[in-house]
């Protein structure tokens, strides 16, 4: 049975990293892989061991019973048996399962998890896998921005590079990074040994790097609420570094230019007027919501009715506000469960960092305590990354572990 896990771990490991380096959409001809085929090994993996193996069955069962006891999993569970009734009465049926299925996916992948939180070298390797994915993103990133490689902005009277690289999007890159860069911050305040301590500054500055390069208005904000946070929550003498980078920045014309467009009106109007349709949407559905998957749907149906709030000719996948999106889809009862379960994560977060005894996950999740604020409360209020896979799956696996972890043993 320790083999049996052993190598679940190291394909749930293998799966993390896949999921960041490989196209989400795209199919590598030569070796017929993508995301798809590794998470279906690694279901199929974990199947036969259930059905084979009787000690492993019974395991499992055992994880099952435990899953259920606790109460961020019970809410997370009813998040998702109300996606899934929200189809019954959705108008496009067909998006509104292939988002429950993506869900249900990623529920999988946090269950997984759950059941390796028992073992602390499981959980150490899922946070090494991390660090090695940071570096090859990084380095792809530095790559890309020599060569300037990225989605060329040119309109709203400016013109740059915005670097994606392995994210796919220039948000997406932003806000990757905002997962990380706090974690390591706080792991290369209080690392004591050196090997370790200047490995994590690096990963710090390639964080901050890689949020730079990204010209995500959005990242840059969260960053400095985060930096803020750091201070008034930990130590005020951490905002004297923190006001150095800011300033260093305003050296930087491509930095202070970006720093400028916070206020430009005319970037800010068309979320504007989208959030003035989602906010009419909610007003004729607000009890139940339009169904899981079904805002893109419902705003195009929402533009013929009001013509003066279109604003592009591209399609709407989602209200840039998950807060929106979540009351717009799944109504009043979804907005409950999602609030709720929310609460519970800081909950478990900070229970976490006071009770763990390993000094790695303790600073790892000091910093991702703030990484969560900023996340929900600053990025996710004026975009959607929980429609972003990669972002989504990494947040999942993160938060999985102070939310299911109690007394971490080697076995």
């Amino acid at each position: 049975m320790k083999m049996y896990y052993n190598f679940l771990n190291i394909l749930l490991c293998i799966y993390i990293f896949l999921f960041i380096a490989l196209p989400v959409t795209s199919k590598y001809k030569v070796v017929g892989l993508n995301i798809h085929v590794v998470l279906s090994i690694l279901i199929t993996y974990y199947a036969l061991g259930v059905i084979l193996n009787r000690e492993i069955r019974n395991k499992s069962i055992s994880s099952v019973k435990r899953f259920f006891k606790n109460k961020c999993n019970i809410v997370l569970s009813l998040c998702a048996l109300w996606m899934i009734f929200s189809i019954t009465y959705s108008a496009d049926k067909a998006s509104a399962i292939s988002e429950v299925e993506m869900y249900m996916k990623y529920l999988f992948i946090y269950y997984l998890i759950e059941d390796q939180t028992h073992n602390k070298r499981y959980v150490d390797n899922i946070l090494n896998s991390f660090i090695f994915t940071l570096i090859i993103v990084s380095i792809v990133t530095f790559i890309d921005t020599l060569k300037g490689i990225g989605i060329e902005q040119t309109s709203e009277g400016v013109n740059r590079i915005r670097v994606e690289s392995l994210l796919e999007n220039s948000n997406n890159l932003g806000a990757f990074f905002v997962l990380f860069i706090f974690p390591f911050i706080m792991l290369s305040i209080y690392e004591k040994e050196k090997r370790k301590k200047y490995l994590y500054i690096i990963i710090s500055f390639l964080c901050l790097f890689n949020i730079i390069v990204s010209y995500s208005r959005n990242a840059w904000m969260a960053f400095g609420v985060g930096c803020l946070l750091v201070a008034i929550i930990y130590n005020k003498k951490f905002i004297v570094p923190f006001l150095g980078v800011f300033l260093i920045g305003l050296l930087i014309p491509e930095i202070s230019m970006r720093l400028t467009e916070f206020n430009d009106f005319s970037q800010n109007v068309t979320r504007i007027k989208l959030w003035e349709t989602t906010l009419l949407m909610i007003k004729e559905h607000a009890l139940l919501g339009v169904g899981v998957g079904n805002f893109s749907y419902q705003y195009d149906n929402y533009i013929k009715r009001f013509a003066e709030l279109k604003y592009s000719d591209y399609q709407i996948f989602h209200p840039h506000n998950v807060f929106l999106q979540v009351q717009a889809e799944l109504g009043i009862i979804g907005m409950i469960l999602i609030i709720s379960l929310i609460i519970f994560i800081i909950m478990k977060i900070r229970k976490y960092i006071h009770e763990t005894s390993s000094s790695l996950h303790k600073n790892f999740y000091r910093g991702f305590y703030i990484s969560f604020i900023v996340f929900i409360f600053i990025m996710n209020m004026v975009d959607d990354f929980f429609s972003a896979p990669k972002i989504i799956l990494i947040f999942i696996v993160i938060i999985s572990i102070p939310i299911n972890s109690k007394n971490l043993e080697v076995m």
